[in-house]
């Protein structure tokens, strides 16, 4: 989270210099430019909706709801046993030590747990156990 605070406090400090002020800028150019975005995501997104609502109006001029609701529902079967599959893999790949760090960190042995926080996470690896041997930045 982003301290607004500390950064509309900064050029309130006695002699701040030049390049602390030009850094804040910096941090202050980026949110604007990541508030700009979000609001393009957002017209994009209003878009893609639109046209989802023109696409269901086409399909459901060919197919009936009846027909359209079996297919979603097979894909959604479909899709649950892929990620069921890849989550068993991802599990069983890993030394027993990685998968005894990830059950910690979700709090429990089940690894569909540990699959749902890997995928919520994003991130291949969970960070070492000792933070604090590492380099300062």
């Amino acid at each position: 989270m982003i301290d607004m605070e500390f950064l509309n406090a900064i050029d309130k400090l006695p002699e701040v210099g030049v390049p602390i002020l030009r850094q804040r800028d910096g941090v202050l150019n980026l949110l604007s430019c990541a508030e700009d975005l979000r609001r393009r995501a957002d017209l994009i997104e209003d878009q893609a909706m639109q046209v989802q609502k023109a696409l269901k109006v086409r399909v459901a001029k060919h197919w009936a709801v009846r027909e359209l609701e079996a297919t979603m529902k097979r894909t959604r079967t479909a899709s649950t046993a892929q990620d069921e599959i890849a989550g068993m893999a991802w599990w069983n790949g890993m030394l027993d030590a990685e998968r005894a760090r990830w059950g910690s960190f979700v709090g429990t042995g089940v690894a569909a747990d540990a699959w749902a926080s890997f995928k919520q996470l994003g991130c291949p690896r969970l960070p070492p156990d000792d933070l604090d041997d590492r380099e300062p930045l």
